[in-house]
């Protein structure tokens, strides 16, 4: 249901192919998805929000993809995102199941001891999620990014700063999700850790199965999605000939935008194994790197929550405009001059007409004669300028 839009997309490639507007807007609605998907994600406390977040996002890259006619790579994406996002929601459940069903992170930490397993696949589905080179998510991920800096047109050059931006971003909150989650100290309950444990071998055989396609699936079937001379590629979907690219190997230019992802996520997973080297000072912990005061991230109280003031800004005018209308002018204005007013003008004439019925036949003889003597006023007053009408033609045309 969540990627429905994107194989629509898809499916009416001969739609689309024949606009470059549509494909413009959708390239821009791909981007701004992906980064702000990314961003809340970032100020999500609720783990399994982070992760619906991050889904969000990842379908902004596949919009993108299609927008610059690369709907083969927006489908391997499609099928890539499906293995490591199901690996980290079925091991967010395994979380979730193991502490009693809580969700909020600050409320967690230090579960890496307890849960060993459910550990692993977090970090396999959170490197993928990452693009980390040689895992499924990065054949999709990565070949995405590089193709946007062939040169085109200004809407791919912002669509690859927003999609970068938002790779950023998605290192980041996955590393604060593993921190808060595993590495951090624990903040829940005393009276259920001994309760704590991964989960049983039911429950762990998916997982296995879907850490294993987290890891190998994008390296075996890159060939078939987004290989040269690919069945699929030449194929199955339609491709305008103005819009064809195509890729193969590094930039013949040698940018060295290509690496930003790659260095990017090197340095923020490079933060992982630094420990205490100081007691009563600035340590070099991720804690502190990541600045998180009382398991709330810097970026929480300064810039990124911003995102969420300006939804929420929106949403309150968006409300109270709605309340206006409705009190001054649906239920007000509109009503008045509308169905309410016509029917207290018609109830108020019709008692006042109900007066007239007094049940004296003098009364009902002289309303008689007013409404003749009326309607031979009307009528002269009607034939006086309809004659005044004819006349005035008559000189025009004379």
């Amino acid at each position: 249901m969540v990627t429905a839009g994107v194989y629509l997309l898809m499916r009416m490639s001969p739609i689309l192919e024949w606009s470059n507007t549509n494909l413009i807007i959708i390239i821009w609605l791909g981007g701004l998805s992906a980064l702000l998907g990314a961003a809340c994600g970032l100020l999500e406390n609720d783990l399994k929000k982070v992760i619906a977040f991050s889904t969000t996002s990842q379908l902004g890259y596949m919009i993108v993809a299609c927008g610059i006619s690369q709907y083969s790579i927006s489908l391997f994406h499609l099928i890539n995102h499906a293995f490591f996002k199901a690996l980290l929601f079925l091991s967010a459940g395994a979380v979730l199941h193991a502490i009693f069903d809580e969700q909020d992170m600050r409320k967690m930490g230090g579960l890496q001891l307890n849960l060993p397993l459910t550990y692993i696949y977090f970090i396999i589905g959170s490197l993928s999620l990452m693009a980390f080179p040689f895992l499924t998510g990065f054949y999709s991920k990565d070949y995405l990014l590089e193709i946007l800096l062939i040169p085109n047109n200004f809407t791919h050059s912002i669509a690859y700063i927003l999609t970068l931006l938002a790779a950023f971003l998605t290192s980041f909150y996955s590393i604060r999700l593993l921190i808060l989650t595993f590495l951090s100290k624990p903040h829940y309950s005393l009276t259920i850790y001994s309760y704590i444990k991964d989960p049983e071998i039911f429950m762990g055989i998916p997982l296995f199965i879907l850490s294993l396609g987290a890891i190998f699936f994008g390296y075996i079937t890159h060939e078939l999605f987004i290989g040269l001379g690919s069945e699929f590629y030449n194929n199955s979907i339609f491709i305008h000939p103005d819009n064809l690219r195509l890729f193969d190997g590094s930039l013949s230019q040698g940018s060295i935008l290509k690496y930003i992802p790659l260095l990017t996520l090197i340095f923020i997973i490079s933060l992982l194994p630094l420990k205490n080297i100081t007691k009563g000072l600035i340590t070099t912990s991720p804690i502190t790197l990541l600045n998180i005061k009382n398991n709330n991230l810097w970026w929480n109280s300064r810039i990124l929550n911003h995102f969420n003031i300006f939804n929420h800004w929106i949403m309150s005018l968006g409300f109270n405009y709605s309340i206006s209308l409705y009190r001054y002018w649906d239920k007000g204005l509109l009503q008045i001059i509308g169905p309410y007013g016509l029917y207290k003008i018609l109830h108020y004439y019709s008692f006042k007409i109900e007066l007239l019925s007094t049940g004296y036949i003098l009364h009902y003889a002289i309303i008689f004669l007013i409404s003749i003597i009326s309607l031979i006023l009307l009528g002269h007053i009607g034939i006086f300028m309809i004659l005044m009408i004819y006349l005035y033609i008559n000189n025009i045309y004379e």
